[in-house]
């Protein structure tokens, strides 16, 4: 850097001494015209023999730098080595616009900032805003359409379409120091309007005469930048070395802080796959029978038959569906049904078949959640209606499973395609030192009576999959916003 810092030195256009207080000041621009004094604050011209005073500005002590930049310092940006020659301090009165639940309007804003002026070995130079939000980089712009904005709208400086302005205003001089290609004076204004395109800003600024006439336009595109990416553009500057740990301690928090969320973000990450494999292990995992009972349909003599009619299968269905969905359900006892049909021809007669289990379950436990399950299995192509009730030590009926059932394969081009309904679940909880018995009302066609098995399995294993199921949508949400935040904590890129 010291190399470097002579490189500039030897492109020094003058030397001075402020004929104000004394005090030395080099000038490193050609285009320089005007110049700071850093000691008592005086503006001098140095296109003047005698650098007579123009302005008496504040000293600098006034407005100190409101971060680690000064005058003199070198930075790597774009390629190139370039040094801070100036920097002026500006107060904004601008209207700033704004869009929410469909509505806009604007806003009176005030706004401070600092603009630093750096030039390059080959005497380019750019613009650093500085405010307390930050910094941007701004470049002097040439759009194919140039124009000052009229009111709050302007047009696009690259294909001339219309834009809404985000801001529009004026800016006054606050302070100087350094050096600079036009007079600055306090009080000194521009009038601005900004728009936004492609994480871009572009502004347009007109100063005017005494007379109140535009005497000049400049037009430049901002793009921001990070406290960390700037710092890491001036990491070998003497004057930020000499300040190491102060700015390194800046740098390793951001650093820590990237790594802490991080790793926050990975636990949660793991968390959410534990949890991913907890559900689906108690969602397969059927734990242990209890009971398990099946109902050959064909073989009716194991098992105590309490009716066997040929009632209407609609009637019966419909009184079924409806204590289905009753939340309190009541001891379910069919009417019997009496019609003068005409007989039934055999292919479309149906059969009901209730069966009851002759003694009382017996459950030991407290407060614990069984799962019921009833499937049926089909020898042929057919279809049944089934109704499983469990019932207390009082018959009344406290769980019910109805469901329909079926298996038909039809005939495809290819393959065959199976339509199917076998099996249905349930959970309930049981009472402590309960005892339930079962009752299974099926409606079936009476030619296909031997082709069907019920089997009804009652599971311990309780029902933690859907607790897990909520767990791991918690942890997700948890998981993206932690990503989210860690993602958003910039730590910089070399410039």
């Amino acid at each position: 850097m010291s190399k470097i810092r002579e490189e500039f030195r030897k492109k020094t256009v003058k030397q001075l001494k402020c004929t104000n207080c004394g005090g030395e000041i080099t000038v490193m621009a050609k285009r320089t015209n005007y110049v700071g004094c850093n000691f008592c604050g005086a503006v001098l011209d140095t296109n003047t023999d005698e650098y007579r005073v123009i302005n008496q500005l504040q000293p600098p002590n006034d407005f100190p730098p409101k971060s680690f930049l000064r005058i003199g310092m070198i930075g790597n940006f774009f390629g190139k080595h370039y040094m801070i020659i100036g920097r002026t301090r500006w107060q904004s009165n601008y209207m700033e616009y704004w869009a929410e639940d469909g509505e806009t309007g604007w806003d009176a804003e005030t706004w401070e900032y600092d603009e630093w002026v750096l030039i390059s070995e080959d005497s380019q130079y750019f613009y650093v805003i500085e405010d307390a939000s930050g910094y941007a980089i701004s470049r002097s712009y040439t759009p194919k359409f140039p124009n000052i904005n009229q009111g709050s709208n302007i047009k696009d400086f690259d294909i001339g379409k219309n834009r809404q302005l985000l801001e529009y205003g004026g800016s006054n001089v606050l302070f100087f120091e350094g050096e600079s290609t036009y007079q600055i004076k306090p009080g000194d204004a521009v009038h601005f309007g900004m728009y936004e395109k492609s994480k871009k800003a572009y502004v347009v600024e007109s100063r005017l005469n005494t007379e109140g006439k535009i005497k000049e336009i400049e037009f430049f595109s901002e793009t921001p930048v990070i406290y960390a990416d700037m710092l890491k553009a001036f990491e070998d500057d003497d004057t930020v070395k000499s300040r190491k740990e102060e700015i390194k301690g800046k740098l390793n928090e951001l650093e820590i802080k990237k790594k802490k969320r991080k790793t926050t973000a990975n636990l949660f990450f793991i968390a959410c796959i534990a949890v991913l494999l907890c559900f689906f292990y108690t969602l397969y995992n059927s734990g242990d029978d209890f009971l398990t009972q099946q109902f050959p349909c064909s073989d009716c003599g194991k098992f105590k038959i309490v009716s066997d009619k040929q009632p209407e299968a609609v009637v019966q269905k419909q009184s079924v569906g409806k204590t289905q969905k009753q939340t309190s359900l009541k001891k379910m006892q069919p009417a019997p049904v009496k019609t003068q049909s005409p007989a039934i021809h055999p292919d479309s007669a149906r059969t009901i078949l209730t069966y009851e289990s002759g003694e009382l379950i017996s459950v030991d436990t407290k407060d614990r959640i069984f799962t019921i399950k009833l499937s049926a299995k089909f020898a042929g192509e057919t279809e049944c209606f089934v109704v499983l009730e469990v019932l207390n030590d009082s018959n009344e009926v406290v769980q019910q499973i109805a469901q329909e059932f079926h298996y038909y394969v039809e005939e495809g081009s290819e393959d065959d395609y199976v339509d199917s309904n076998e099996s249905e679940s349930k959970d309930f909880q049981i009472d402590k030192n309960a005892a339930y018995k079962i009752r299974l009302i099926t409606d079936m066609p009476e030619k296909n009576k031997d082709q069907i098995t019920f089997k009804l399995t009652l599971n311990k294993a309780s029902v933690m999959s859907s607790y897990f199921l909520i767990l791991l949508f918690l942890f997700i949400f948890i998981w993206v916003a932690l990503y989210l935040r860690y993602k958003m904590t910039k730590t910089g890129k070399k410039l």
